[in-house]
């Protein structure tokens, strides 16, 4: 893939915490003493928030709003969002689509059923699918071309597979000096949503991916991305979902 210049969503999903936004939405906030389901929403809600993020980012550019029972949890995606707000409709997304297990959490094929499931209730031609079989050039491609027509690309980083052993994950990087170089966390067995490719001005650093992630913006490097696909986790585990028309 090369790359000339930087891509970014704009107005991607916000949260307000206090006098601050997030960066989308987080299952963090969601209680661990109340009850062992809240609990579980903590620990393992990450396809639900990829999902719900994706689609009310998709609901605000289209203009589409959609009832679905037992509530609306897209009910006005260009509203400012409170917390309690924000999770009340994770809970009616957790009810409507599919459950979330303890220590396990959402399938990787749950999440573009569930967001099938919407576009087919709205009469929407679009459809997400997985991708496990492409090239790193094609699905790199194939990113660009998502974000450019201004969506997110939810991703999924999955668990390890050829080295069960290795504590090794992928890294999240956080900006330090205007670069993405301090290291947040190394995670793995989690949802997220890719909000823009990001190339440094020094070309000595290499290309990265904008993420959301637990209502934050963090980094990830391209190419750690792609040896963790490789030599520790899989590309039918780990990879993308594009959208698509169907004809």
């Amino acid at each position: 893939m090369l790359v000339t210049e930087n891509v970014q969503l704009n107005d991607y999903i916000a949260v307000a915490e206090g006098d601050t936004k997030s960066f989308g939405g987080s299952q963090t906030w969601f209680p661990v003493n109340q009850s062992r389901h809240l609990r579980t929403l903590n620990t393992g809600a990450c396809g639900l928030i990829a999902s719900l993020d994706f689609l009310m980012y998709f609901s605000k550019k289209n203009q589409t709003f959609v009832k679905m029972q037992p509530g609306t949890f897209i009910s006005n995606p260009d509203a400012p969002l409170s917390k309690e707000q924000y999770l009340s409709m994770v809970r009616d997304l957790s009810r409507f689509a599919f459950p979330v297990f303890p220590r396990i959490g959402a399938f990787s094929f749950e999440l573009s059923l569930l967001i099938n499931r919407y576009f087919r209730s709205i009469g929407r031609r679009e459809r997400l699918h997985f991708q496990f079989l492409n090239t790193k050039k094609k699905r790199d491609d194939m990113i660009r071309k998502q974000l450019t027509a201004g969506y997110p690309v939810p991703l999924i980083i999955g668990q390890r597979l050829f080295n069960p052993f290795t504590k090794k994950g992928v890294t999240f990087y956080e900006l330090k000096d205007g670069k993405p170089q301090a290291k947040a966390m190394n995670v793995v067995r989690h949802f997220v949503n890719i909000t823009g490719i990001y190339l440094p001005e020094d070309a000595s650093l290499p290309l990265y991916y904008e993420i959301s992630s637990w209502g934050r913006k963090y980094y990830i490097e391209v190419s750690e991305l792609d040896h963790y696909i490789s030599r520790i986790s899989a590309p039918w585990i780990t990879s993308v979902y594009i959208l698509n028309t169907v004809k």
